[in-house]
């Protein structure tokens, strides 16, 4: 578990946005975030999903 700044900040790199504009996205508790690292890019797959527990 990470605290939702540090998903911000990686939100951030993978978007090339300044960290204002990420305040913009709601990191839930508990929730997964998802972001692969490519050859050359990102690939953003999931900020919380709707998973059924």
């Amino acid at each position: 578990m990470v605290h939702s700044g540090t998903i911000r900040a990686a939100l951030c790199v993978a978007l090339d946005i300044a960290p204002q504009a990420a305040l913009r996205f709601v990191i839930d508790p508990l929730s997964i975030t998802r972001i692969d690292r490519l050859r050359n890019d990102w690939r953003i797959v999931s900020v919380n999903p709707n998973v059924a527990l």
